[in-house]
């Protein structure tokens, strides 16, 4: 898609094969970005300048032209251009990416030494010596023109087309001319020769030696040559250091007569050598031999050194403080491209280097994944996250939390968070951040405090424990959250709080947030006392029983179902009255199944409804406790129903109790959570039920012990087995149909 405002261009852009990073200028009618070339794995500068159809040198093939002589330009100290185009309203120029700013921005400090002035001025020279060669004219020489790398070597740029594009004073300038730096022959119009550039490198030179313009740039010399006749002013007078004869070598480049200037930029310098009593060697001080240019356009060698000072500086400011990553974007992509590119400079980064860029890295969100793998050691690694959330900011925190997230749970027993990062960290997780941001980092905070297993004084600190106690008296998420942690690190401290505010002021927040606490922990520390304990435990429990009780109708009415079958195909079978007497034995049959089918099955639906939902108690306990209260509600209904009400004979002994303790023993086992199918349910229900049935009566032979069901001792064995163990396929079949659903 093609662009039309720069307020369109976004990271991540694309133009061709480059990928644009951050904004790093701007300007009148053009911004510079960063960029990547996807092919090459290079950090480029792209600059786009928006076309104004008025001006008549932005014809397409006049652009074209200027483009591609600028681009067959091959010079060690000449940003060389890449690519050129347009899209939507803008034209646009790829070139390298060089690390270490501008000339203007070291000026800023003042003067530079004269070893350094006749060094930067003997790569600048022979750039444009270069480029005079071919008969062409910069046109815009100035010191934001000049960049520089990280080893200070200089190149010249923004030429050549400076003639067609806007004025622009940032690392790709293409102006028609700065005004300070302009010729008098550039204000007026007059035609430009290669000793136009030697005015304008007089103008620099006086600059670095001097630190500073003439009239500090207010006013320009051209303008006081043009209006009074005056001339440079003395660099000396500046700069006491220099010679006078400095002075007269300046004022000769920047004469107003073009022809009383030195002839060639060769020349200049080697006056201006003279002139300060230093020996001449034309292309002595080049930072990059002539013939390794080609080099220099691969992005070979240099750009490596370039990316190890880079990572060098980032290194030396974090030595000195523990403060955030101040490197760059585009410097972290420098590095990068760099090391994905050669095995060598990867391999020559130490530990400190890579924790340094998996940092990086986690707060530009690039290339995480390559960097955590480049750290082999877990410790740095876990250092390097701890000191990111403790430091960085908020987006950087969330890529690291979700970075740790996705490790296994070992992890968390190494990582180790200074109090004031758990407390950032929980300060960021519950103070207007975004739900996911909140669910990620309490989880955190859960996977690191619940390594102790046990309950303890404080899960992370008495402050950061006492705020999630604060946190958890509310009713919102981060609420619900907070105290979900703090059952799971079983903080004594933040659970102390909870408790004293149910006490004190009976804070219904308080009361649910104890429930929960229980239900994750399971228990409350040794500090809560008996009595909170069993209050908390007992309407938690009830609450756990009856939560969403209309979900419970269906497994209610089929439990009811099942104990009514059964023990109507008992009381059938067992009735004399079959045959002729039919129609009265149904009834007795329908009756007694019935009105004893009720109560039974009431008690089986306690039992199942314990084991599932009573989840205060382990599963064992749970199981027990559903096994007794609900065999003892069947033991009570077959006791006051079955024996007194139709047999009227009041039981003897206690294998009723233990039929009725079996028959729902089967169904507590199936119904606390496990993973076993319907099948298995049911066949368990059935062996226990038929068990507690068919044993007692088995037990009762020979004595005067009453059993859950009587039949008649002329039976055989295998007749009263058939029958129980048809009641019991009826009980069990029908009553695991429906499952109890969980708490919701």
């Amino acid at each position: 898609m093609d662009i039309l405002s720069f307020e369109e261009i976004r990271p991540g852009y694309q133009l061709g094969k480059y990928i644009l990073l951050e904004q790093i200028g701007h300007g009148g009618q053009a911004i510079v970005w960063s960029g990547v070339d996807e092919i090459k794995k290079s950090v480029v500068a792209v600059k786009l300048v928006l076309c104004e159809t008025e001006d008549p040198l932005l014809d397409p093939n006049a652009f074209d032209q200027q483009a591609q002589t600028v681009a067959s330009l091959v010079h060690p100290h000449i940003v060389p251009l890449y690519h050129f185009g347009v899209s939507g309203r803008f034209r646009y120029m790829v070139t390298r990416y060089i690390t270490g700013g501008s000339l203007e921005d070291i000026l800023f400090d003042g003067p530079l030494p004269v070893p350094e002035v006749l060094r930067l001025a003997s790569q600048i020279v022979s750039a444009l010596e270069y480029i005079h060669g071919l008969r062409l004219v910069h046109r815009d020489i100035k010191p934001s023109n000049v960049l520089l790398d990280t080893q200070r070597n200089a190149y010249l740029t923004d030429f050549g087309l400076a003639r067609i594009l806007s004025q622009y004073t940032q690392a790709l300038h293409t102006g028609r001319g700065t005004p300070a730096y302009s010729p008098p022959e550039q204000v007026l119009s007059a035609p430009l020769t290669l000793r136009s550039d030697i005015y304008t490198l007089g103008l620099v030179l006086y600059e670095m030696f001097a630190g500073e313009l003439p009239w500090e740039g207010m006013i320009s010399l051209a303008s006081k040559q043009l209006q009074a006749g005056e001339v440079l002013p003395d660099a000396s007078q500046v700069n006491s250091e220099l010679p006078a004869k400095l002075d007269d070598v300046l004022r000769s480049m920047t004469h107003a007569d073009p022809e009383s200037r030195p002839n060639t930029a060769g020349q200049a310098l080697e006056m201006v050598h003279d002139a300060l009593g230093v020996p001449y060697t034309p292309g002595a001080q080049l930072g990059i031999a002539l013939d390794d240019a080609e080099k220099q356009l691969d992005l070979g060698q240099y750009d490596g050194i370039d990316a190890l000072n880079l990572l060098n500086k980032g290194l030396a400011v974090q030595d000195v403080a523990d403060e955030r990553i101040e490197l760059s974007l585009t410097d972290f992509f420098c590095i990068d491209t760099v090391c994905e590119r050669s095995n060598d400079i990867l391999a020559s980064l130490g530990d400190t280097a890579r924790q340094f860029m998996l940092r990086a890295a986690l707060v530009h969100g690039h290339r995480i994944e390559p960097w955590w793998l480049r750290l082999p050691p877990l410790d740095d690694r876990l250092q390097v996250c701890a000191q990111t959330i403790a430091i960085e900011e908020v987006p950087a925190v969330e890529r690291t939390v979700a970075l740790l997230l996705r490790e296994s749970d070992a992890l968390f027993k190494h990582l180790k968070l200074l109090p004031m990062t758990v407390e950032r960290l929980l300060d960021m997780a519950t103070d207007g951040a975004d739900v996911a941001f909140q669910m990620d980092a309490l989880e955190l905070l859960g996977r690191i405090g619940s390594q102790a297993g046990q309950w303890q004084e404080t899960a992370f600190t008495p402050t950061a424990d006492r705020k999630l106690a604060t946190i958890a008296l509310g009713d919102g998420f981060e609420a619900k959250e907070a105290v979900r942690l703090i059952g799971q690190v079983r903080s004594m401290t933040a659970t102390g709080d909870l408790v004293r505010a149910w006490e004190r002021d009976r804070n219904p927040y308080a009361r649910s947030a104890l429930f929960t606490i229980q239900e994750v922990a399971g228990d409350f520390p040794p500090s809560v006392s008996p009595i909170v304990r069993w209050q908390i435990s007992g309407q938690l429990g009830l609450r756990q029983i009856l939560n969403r009780a209309e979900r419970l109708i269906p497994s209610f009415i089929m439990t009811v179902l099942g104990a009514i079958l059964g023990i109507a195909f008992q009381v059938y079978w067992t009735l004399e009255m079959r045959g002729l007497l039919a129609i009265q034995g149904a009834r007795i049959t329908f009756d007694r199944g019935l009105l004893l089918g009720m109560p039974v099955g009431l008690g089986i639906f306690v039992t199942r409804l314990i084991a599932r939902r009573f989840t205060i108690l382990k599963p064992i306990p749970r199981i027990l406790a559903g096994t007794v209260v609900g065999g003892g509600i069947v033991n009570l209904s077959m006791v006051i129903i079955y024996w007194i009400l139709f047999l009227e004979n009041p039981p003897t002994g206690w294998l009723s109790t233990l039929g009725s303790m079996l028959l729902v023993l089967g169904f507590a086992v199936s119904a606390a959570p496990s993973r076993l199918s319907w099948v298995v349910r049911v066949l368990l229900s059935f062996v226990l039920v038929d068990l507690g049935i068919l044993l007692p009566w088995l037990l009762s032979l020979g004595t005067t012990l009453s059993p859950m069901f009587a039949y008649s001792r002329d039976w055989p064995i295998w007749q009263v087995a058939l029958v129980s163990s048809g009641a019991a396929l009826c009980l069990a079949l029908v009553a695991q149909l429906t499952e109890i659903p969980k708490e919701a």
